[in-house]
């Protein structure tokens, strides 16, 4: 009689064990479905504006060197026409490290959005000029030290400047916080 009773506790135990391990699988897959779809809405968004920052760079680009012939062309003084090449030299490359920085962007985003994420998921990415702030979820700890492995062998980032975890109690899944700094920016 008390083993009967004890077998159907561990019965019950079991079942309730499988339907909790369903739920926790479907979450995942869940996280991992919007994650996805969040990676491709912000490698296309910054595909289109990096596309767009390119245009208007070639544009004040062809604005800069029409300015540079039109005052040459008014203007006889050799040392004023010097300093107008200078100007526009020092012009395009101001012009030319902005795009750098943001084919830089781009390639680190392209390369998020692409790498092989097992247990991990994404769900945010947010690029400025000296930090990046990236945010997801992780299956284990594991996982998210293998992903650190990866920021520190990468060419993009230089340091970790701050990382949150926290841990759901019931799924044992991690959510995380990491800011970056870009490679030659020191904060």
């Amino acid at each position: 009689m008390q083993r009967e009773r004890e077998i159907r506790i561990n019965l019950l135990q079991y079942k309730k064990d499988q339907q909790r391990f369903r739920y926790e699988r479907l979450f995942c897959f869940l996280l991992l479905i919007g994650a996805g779809m969040a990676l491709a809405a912000g490698f296309i968004t910054g595909t289109f504006m990096l596309r767009q920052d390119i245009a208007v760079l070639q544009q004040a680009n062809e604005k800069m060197r029409a300015e540079c012939i039109y005052r040459s062309s008014l203007q006889g003084a050799v040392q004023e026409n010097e300093d107008l090449y200078h100007d526009m030299v020092h012009r395009q490359q101001l012009l030319r490290d902005l795009e750098e920085e943001r084919m830089v962007a781009s390639s680190m985003l392209h390369e998020l959005g692409t790498m092989e994420l097992k247990g991990m998921s994404i769900i945010d990415t947010k690029v400025d000029a000296q930090k990046v702030l990236i945010k997801g979820y992780a299956s284990k700890y594991e996982v998210l030290i293998a992903f650190l492995d990866w920021i520190r062998e990468s060419a993009y980032f230089s340091s970790v400047v701050d990382m949150e975890t926290r841990q759901d109690e019931k799924s044992g899944i991690l959510s995380f916080s990491i800011t970056l700094t870009w490679k030659g920016q020191q904060s």
